[in-house]
């Protein structure tokens, strides 16, 4: 039976509308307190929504003859929302002279009627978007004819053509995903256990963003309550994940570390034409692929779902990448514009801080290996002070607080703190510590001389098992602590969500030293098992589903933002937000991200690599050729 209330709402409703629409409403509340419901009318009153958030039957009702769907929005982040599946004669004018009565009275809402405006601004595609569609057809062609050139041809392998046209096959591809990424990076196979730490941190990242993406973007039926949810032990995993993307930090700097320092092996000399390669080769194997994912989206993201609430795609995900796409193709669009950055892409901010980042790589390395050792270790040192230094001043100057949900200096915490180098080059600086470490232990076992004091007091510590069971334990519990402690402040949410719990100085100096403090746990962790200690765990960590999910982690990290935000808007139900719903999502999230990146891996990153990688080789082959030469033609002089 139908409350009392929804019928005498509904009749509000009605008296401010049009006199058409004011009839056709007049049916239907009067078909919901009549038997049989099997008009029209009673449909309408089934599959409109009444309560806030919920959504009603948006498919059926679009289906029903004489009706049309309408959603009545009062905010849009979070969501707060009712629908109706009211007449089509009624217009948009006629819902916002009633839409107040029911219950919003002094906030201010909008009308849509989700299916024309889908019709209407996504119903055909721009040209852009056909561009982007043309654009894949032709790589998808590509790869094909050049994995049927891989399955039949035997024979020309080796010639120029032929590498250019293998660089697309998608069945070399597969078999380079299956081999061992840290071998192709490091030449060692004993760090393959690295890709668990980047893959479970890819997880990570998702399950913060499924949380997130959850309680903003989706219609909410326990909106009252979801929020305090914050104040629960369940959400220690989502304000543990905002150290994931430090993780990624930690591995970028500590294998940069050590393939320059490889590189440099029986080298003279470290000249600025072989530092400019190495960026002009990490610039051409992440450009190309972070570009596609950008314009992929961009163009067509506005296509790829529909429902109730898939309105304003454009405005909600793209809102600068007219003006400021082209920062995200110079890493700078987490600085510009006025030292914020810009929303365009919103996960390349990641992307830019690394590239930034990896500028401190050959000035360490350079003065490490050709100055003096000490140089570099006071250089890693200078950094880590550095980054809490300026994680404390900008805390202090915006009263930044520890919790990312606090309402107060939320926007100058992601703008200021959260996007930055400088408060991100403490875990970065530790990876290069690390690499530092394992390459020093690798020249000390071949040469039998100690290579670096430093290095070998703490190899020298890991050599004894207590030594590095006690890195292991106190990396872990460092790292455990820091997650846990800030339960202490999110318990208590305060009055319209201010965190007061901990002190302002007390929230200073957490957001001063979280950095540095997870880089050092993460680093004891992984410092036995870098230098072969712990065979059981490192085995463990090694597999080779690992080492295939970890060449996808990349592609994986650019698309998964966007996914989750297609699926989200593109509910027809509200849900209930609690811990078990988000981490069901997350796995979903997980695998749909993962199952995109590998097509997106094998058709547009690893083509556009290996190309990159036979012309690199070209070019380094001819120039060493006419070396050869003029050398040799120096000499030939000289013999005159």
């Amino acid at each position: 039976m139908i409350s009392i209330f929804l019928i005498l709402l509904g009749q509000a409703l009605a008296r401010k509308m049009g006199l058409q629409c004011e009839l056709e409403w007049g049916k239907i509340i009067y078909s919901a307190t009549n038997q049989p419901f099997s008009s029209n009318y009673s449909s309408m009153f089934q599959y409109s929504g009444f309560k806030l958030n919920y959504l009603g039957n948006y498919d059926s009702c679009n289906n029903l003859p004489g009706a049309k769907y309408v959603l009545i929005g009062y905010s849009s982040i979070p969501i707060i929302v009712q629908s109706f599946c009211g007449p089509d004669i009624c217009t948009e004018e006629d819902y916002k002279d009633a839409a107040h009565l029911l219950g919003e009275t002094n906030a201010p809402y909008e009308v849509y009627f989700p299916k024309s405006y889908q019709e209407e601004k996504y119903g055909t595609y721009s040209k852009s978007a056909v561009l982007m569609i043309s654009l894949m057809s032709v790589l998808a062609f590509i790869c094909l004819a050049a994995s049927i050139y891989d399955f039949l041809e035997k024979s020309e392998r080796d010639h120029p053509i032929a590498t250019l046209i293998l660089s697309f096959s998608v069945l070399s591809n597969i078999q380079k995903l299956l081999s061992s990424r840290s071998k192709e990076k490091t030449g060692d196979t004993n760090l393959d256990f690295l890709n668990s730490i980047r893959v479970m941190s890819i997880f990570w990242v998702i399950l913060g963003h499924t949380y997130i993406f959850n309680l903003l973007y989706n219609p909410l039926q326990n909106i009252d309550t979801a929020f305090g949810g914050i104040s629960e032990s369940q959400y220690i995993l989502v304000y543990g994940s905002f150290y994931a993307v430090d993780t990624f930090f930690w591995l970028s700097g500590f294998l940069m570390a050590y393939i320059f320092l490889t590189d440099l092996e029986g080298s003279l000399t470290m000249n600025p034409s072989k530092i400019l390669k190495v960026y002009i080769h990490r610039y051409l194997r992440i450009t190309p692929v972070y570009m596609f994912c950008l314009f992929f989206f961009w163009t067509l993201q506005e296509y790829l779902g529909n429902g109730p609430l898939y309105i304003g795609i454009e405005d909600y995900f793209f809102p600068e990448c007219k003006e400021y796409w082209w920062t995200n193709m110079l890493y700078l669009n987490n600085l510009i514009p006025d030292g914020k950055g810009n929303g365009c892409f919103g996960i390349g901010w990641y992307l830019a801080v690394d590239m930034q980042l990896s500028l401190l790589t050959p000035i360490i390395i350079f003065l490490y290996a050709r100055v003096k050792k000490v140089i570099g270790w006071v250089m890693i040192s200078f950094f880590c002070a550095i980054g809490c230094i300026s994680s404390g001043i900008v805390a202090l100057k915006y009263d930044l607080n520890v919790s990312a949900f606090a309402y107060h200096g939320r926007d100058e915490y992601m703008s200021y703190y959260y996007t930055k180098p400088y408060t991100r080059v403490a875990p970065y600086v530790l990876g290069i510590a690390c690499g530092i470490i394992l390459y020093s232990s690798k020249i000390t076992k071949e040469r039998g001389n100690v290579y670096d004091v430093v290095a070998e007091i703490i190899e020298k510590f890991q050599k004894h098992f207590l030594g590095r069971l006690f890195t292991l334990i106190f990396g872990l519990g460092l790292i455990n602590i820091l997650i846990f402690s800030q339960y202490d402040t999110y318990k208590y949410p305060g009055a319209n969500f201010a965190f007061t719990h901990w002190s302002k100085k007390a929230n200073y100096f957490f957001i001063a030293m979280e950095r540095l403090t997870f880089g050092i746990g993460l680093s004891c962790v992984v410092m036995p098992m870098i230098l072969g200690y712990f065979k059981f765990i490192r085995d463990l960590l090694s597999g080779c589903v690992w080492n295939t999910l970890a060449r996808l982690t990349f592609s994986a990290y650019l698309v998964h933002s966007n996914i989750i935000a297609v699926i989200t808007r593109s509910e027809r139900d509200a849900i209930t937000y609690r811990a078990n719903n988000n981490i069901r999502d997350t796995v979903f999230y997980a695998f749909i991200s993962f199952a995109l990146a590998f097509f997106i891996a094998i058709l547009v990153e690893m083509p556009l690599g290996n190309l990159e990688s036979v012309l690199r080789k070209r070019l380094d082959v001819r120039v060493t050729h006419l070396l050869w030469t003029d050398n040799n033609s120096e000499k030939s002089k000289d013999n005159i």
